[in-house]
């Protein structure tokens, strides 16, 4: 209430009355504000709340995942090793073979040479019996 407008007692009663209505009336109105407000406040809260309970759990699955790395780089590192070791001995077979296949080719090139001369005294033997048949 205004000082200016204050009469004399009694008289501004009903004035008085009205402005105590009003207050009445904001208080409500600012309690209620201030309600929803705590209201809307404890949702975020618990949101707030939910979001970092959830974080939490997310940073402990990053947590495990990142102490098995090195279990993972372990198994990583011995497969590797295992597949080295096998791509030497398919080398080593590789090797065996080729080796095989060039004494096959030897082979094959003696053999030949063993048949033409084979042929070659098979011709003379022929030549020398036509000197023995009478």
């Amino acid at each position: 209430m205004k000082p200016h407008m204050l009469g004399k007692k009694g008289e501004d009663s009903p004035f008085v009355a009205g402005e105590v209505l009003i207050l009445a009336h904001c208080s409500s109105v600012a309690e209620k504000e201030r309600e929803f407000l705590i209201g809307e406040s404890v949702s975020y809260i618990n949101e707030g709340s939910s979001a970092a309970t959830e974080t939490g759990s997310i940073i402990d699955e990053i947590m495990h995942s990142i102490n098995n790395i090195p279990s993972v780089m372990s198994e990583i590192s011995l497969s590797s090793s295992e597949q080295s070791q096998g791509i030497a001995q398919v080398n080593i077979a590789v090797g065996h073979m080729e080796s095989v296949t060039l004494q096959n080719a030897t082979l094959v090139e003696e053999a030949t040479s063993a048949t033409q001369a084979l042929a070659e005294q098979s011709r003379s033997l022929k030549q020398m019996e036509h000197v023995f048949i009478v």
